[in-house]
């Protein structure tokens, strides 16, 4: 028998030359990321061998790891293996807030830090990279979430570096929830072919008989591992213990294992299985465990004979398993008492490691243990604070498990279900509520209990009766005295409450519960939730509260954002900018990723409407992405609409409205009407700028119709300027009155800046002929510069009536103005509109070529923050990126301007 490391590739030569790519990529400034996913054995760990050992060759920078199940428990362990020594060199407060992650100093930060964290590791792997460097990461499916994120953060952002990222991960369950959403390029290993297979097994065991070959190649499948193992158990066993099994392969491999192990001698079989339960590999730890378990004799030769039996690989100071169903094999194949036992023994030499100290105690519980228990309930406070929610709810649950007081417990199984519904992991919500003894806790806790039952189960329709009973629970959290719960409670179901279709007299109660909480009036809380839950009835008095809050200082995110939302949503765009750019600010600021995509959705929400094209593209672009790799799908969703809409603004209207077919079926097949309005709204405006008012007039006037399933009470409101426009252009000008009757009254009674832009807009398009004139005039001061988009639009309309009137002379001003406006703004159909009337008057008007347009979103999105003064690595911050890939970036931007340094973008900017 062999094992050179090589045996396992035979039949891998397309894998081979993949990871070779991969780091030639490397060596070429532009970096890689690949997963590798397949079953055990398939042969991910070899080709991660074979990767690391070219990567040495060609001189590259090395960093790897094999992670272990024992450390999905604690945060950051598995990226502190991996970064460990590049963090250990960044600068002092980065290292300040690792430390502190890691819980070896200091307090926990706060959830902002994981990505300023992410941040410091993308800068540590960028920098000084050498002629390249690779991080390979093996049994990934082990990794604790928070390595995960950062570990994604990292491998999405480095292909402009000289860095790679492999990263091997076995099918299962856990592969599939860190995977998903993760947006990084996977490569699926699959069975060797029936040649390679004898090839392989031919050059591992070539003594084997005829009838044991046949048996092999049968029972491994073509599986690398199965066929090299199955070949040691055959040439050492003969067939009795093999021919008879009909286990699937990977259990065959597992009995295989186990009886290798089951021959080791006693001393030797006790340090496998600390080397399998501890979660370092570092040897020194391995022989102080044994040592306390077995006296002071143990040392280095009592591994000898799991080495022999090619179970381990010794390597320097650590002591590795050949492979990593070795390790599960260990672990499971081990007693009970004898798995508990060692995991005592770790605990006990773990002073001043808290976190994994308590894990291993916790792991050797078998009945409850108040003060194991209590040192979960603080492990899992820290990870709150520092945002660990994955993390929090793990000790939560763990602690109440081992809790021996009833409403200790109960209480404690409550935290962890608060944190999982922040962790969104609603299934689970659910399992752990399950739990709760009710009758063990208080009158306030029950109500939180009741409430965390309604969220987790889902808003469901009957709405009104699921919301006055939400209601209901808030009054009584208020009572209670639990008001900051109950303002959270009405908090998250406040943005919902715009959305569905609720009778108004939900929406009052609702306002009702708000009301006799006794808020101050500018409280940025109580002005948003009242906003979105009674947008007409509270419109006008919305409106002017939170453009008195502007002026306050010092907004907190969550404030800015909330408010942000409140303002679109009453037709405030302009102060919902505000909001808005101010919550942003503090987000990249602080590195909160997670909250990124959301507001960048709201922003380009808002942009759209207010017929930027350029920011509602950026804006969409940037949400995608940063949407994706936080796993947020239904914003990844949002994204893709948003983008489609400023497309359509900007004149890519066959493209859009495929992309709104495609959503609207998926909308449809999940059962979800929130969204269908918005598919109306902009395939109605695709139609409108690719010179199909008729067809945009059909598909508008769906948002208007309550049988209709594109029906929204609100956001049928922001479609009145697009199907007024449509109407005029294909004279259905009755369909416009029917449809401005019904807008007027609620832009009296709510007072929304944005209806009552559109409604001057309409009311000056459906004037008769022999008062338009005046109409016009009237209408114009009507709509503020708030509004740029809808006054260019009764700019363009009013300077086509008077050309057509023979009053080419004023025309030209009107139409020269709007077509000015459109072209900043992007909304090229709508210049080109402009163009035409004024050629059609005489002047000559062409379309200024823009170089901003051959920039992506992100380059345009760079270019302007350079220009703006900041440098690479402020940008790199802002945008979540390394300092490396902006100065790319930006020397590409360079080229595509075609100038030559900072101080030219403005000017190159400003002309595009």
């Amino acid at each position: 028998m062999r094992d050179d490391g090589e045996g396992e590739l035979v039949g891998r030569d397309q894998e081979q030359s993949m990871l070779l790519e991969v780091l030639d990529g490397c060596l070429r400034s532009s970096g890689s990321t690949l997963v590798l996913r397949g079953v055990a054995g398939i042969g991910k760990s070899a080709l991660l061998r074979l990767a690391e050992a070219k990567a040495r060759q060609r001189g590259m920078s090395v960093l790897a790891v094999t992670t272990v199940p024992t450390e999905t428990q604690l945060p950051y362990a598995g990226i502190d293996q991996l970064l460990g020594t590049l963090l250990a060199n960044q600068p002092a407060e980065s290292r300040r807030l690792w430390e502190a992650a890691l819980g070896r100093a200091g307090e926990p930060g706060s959830p902002a830090e994981r990505y300023q964290l992410a941040r410091a590791a993308l800068n540590g792997v960028t920098t000084a990279a050498g002629r390249g460097r690779v991080l390979i990461v093996d049994d990934a499916q082990w990794l604790d979430q928070e390595s995960w994120d950062i570990l994604s953060f990292i491998g999405r952002r480095v292909a402009d570096d000289k860095v790679c990222l492999l990263v091997g991960m076995r099918d299962g369950e856990e592969s599939v929830s860190l995977l998903a959403g993760a947006g990084l390029p996977e490569h699926r290993l699959e069975p060797l072919s029936a040649e390679a297979a004898l090839a392989l097994l031919r050059s591992a065991a070539p003594d084997l008989t005829p009838a044991l070959t046949q048996f092999v190649l049968r029972e491994a499948a073509g599986n690398p591992l199965g066929l090299f193992e199955l070949a040691v158990a055959a040439s050492k066993l003969g067939d009795s213990d093999l021919l008879s099994s009909d286990l699937p392969l990977t259990e065959r491999l597992e009995r295989t294992y186990a009886l290798t192990i089951s021959r080791l001698p006693i001393l030797t079989r006790s340090l496998v299985l600390i080397a399998a339960l501890d979660d370092t590999a570092d040897l020194g730890e391995v022989l102080a465990v044994a040592r306390a378990l077995h006296g002071p004799n143990v040392t280095l030769d009592d591994f000898e004979p799991a080495i022999a039996a090619q179970l381990l690989v010794a390597d320097k100071e650590m002591m590795r398993f050949r492979h990593p169903l070795i390790r599960w094999t260990v672990t499971r194949s081990a007693s009970a008492p004898v798995r508990l036992a060692t995991h005592a023994a770790i605990a006990g030499v773990l002073d001043g490691q808290e976190a994994r100290q308590v894990w291993h105690l916790a792991a050797a519980a078998v009945d409850t243990d108040a003060g194991v228990a209590d040192r979960l309930a603080r492990l899992a406070e820290r990870a709150e604070t520092a945002g660990s929610l994955g993390a929090a709810l793990r000790a939560w649950e763990r602690s109440a498990q081992l809790s021996p007081e009833e409403p200790l417990r109960a209480r404690r199984f409550m935290r962890a279900a608060r944190a999982g519904m922040e962790f969104s992991q609603v299934a689970k919500v659910r399992s752990l509520l399950q739990n709760i003894n009710e009758d063990q806790l208080g009158r306030p806790d029950r109500t939180e209990l009741e409430w965390l039952r309604q969220i987790s189960n889902g808003f469901q329709w009957p709405y009104d009766q699921t919301f006055a009973l939400l209601a209901g629970i808030a009054a009584r959290m208020r009572a209670e005295g639990r008001v900051e719960l109950a303002l959270r409670g009405l908090a998250a179901m406040s943005a919902l409450c715009w959305w569905v279709d609720l009778a108004r007299p939900t929406r009052e109660r609702v306002v009702r519960v708000l009301e006799e909480m006794h808020l101050p009036e500018l409280d940025p809380r109580y002005v948003s939730v009242i906003a979105l839950v009674s947008p007409i009835e509270q419109g006008r008095v919305s409106v002017d509260r939170m453009r008195r809050i502007l002026l306050a200082p010092d907004l907190d995110v969550v404030a800015a954002h909330r408010l942000g939302i409140a303002a679109s949503g009453v037709g405030d765009l302009r102060s919902s900018l505000a909001f808005l750019r101010t919550a942003l600010a503090s987000i990249r600021r602080l590195g909160l990723l997670t909250l990124l995509p959301q507001v960048l959705g709201s922003q380009a929400t808002v942009a759209a409407l207010l017929g930027d094209v350029r920011l509602a593209l950026t804006s969409a672009e940037e949400l995608q992405g940063t949407a994706s790799e936080t796993n947020q799908t239904t914003w990844q969703f949002q994204g893709r609409l948003w983008a489609a809409f400023a497309r359509a603004l900007g004149g890519d209207t066959d493209g859009t409205t495929a992309t709104m077919d495609e959503i609207e079926r998926q909308l449809l097949a999940g059962g979800s009407r929130f969204m269908l309005c918005q598919v109306a709204l902009v395939r109605g405006v695709a139609h409108l700028a690719g010179g199909r008012p008729s067809a945009a007039l059909d598909e508008l006037s769906t948002m208007f119709d309550p049988a209709d399933l594109h029906f929204h009470e609100f956001a049928r409101l922001w479609a009145l300027p697009h199907l007024a426009e449509a109407a005029a252009l294909c004279g259905r000008y009755d369909r416009l009155r029917e449809v401005a009757a019904i807008c007027e009254p609620v832009a009296a009674e709510g007072g929304w800046p944005l209806l009552q832009a559109s409604t001057a807009y309409a009311s000056a398009l459906l004037a008769p002929d022999d008062e338009a004139d005046s109409a016009f005039l009237a209408a114009l001061p009507r709509i503020s510069a708030d509004f740029p988009f809808e006054r260019a639009r009764l700019q363009l309309a009013y300077g086509a009536w008077l050309r057509r009137h023979h009053r080419v002379a004023d025309s030209r001003g009107q139409l020269r103005a709007a077509q000015q406006v459109f072209q900043a703004l992007g909304a090229e159909p709508w210049a080109e509109r402009a163009r035409k009337e004024l050629r059609a008057s005489g002047e000559r008007s062409r379309r200024a070529p823009s170089a901003t347009t051959a920039l992506t979103p992100q380059e345009l999105q760079i270019a302007h923050l350079a220009a703006s003064g900041l440098t690479n690595p402020e940008i790199a911050e802002q945008l979540f990126l390394a300092t490396s890939t902006v100065s790319t970036h930006l020397h590409r931007v360079y080229a595509k301007l075609a100038v030559t340094g900072r101080k030219q973008l403005g000017p190159a900017l400003s002309s595009g």
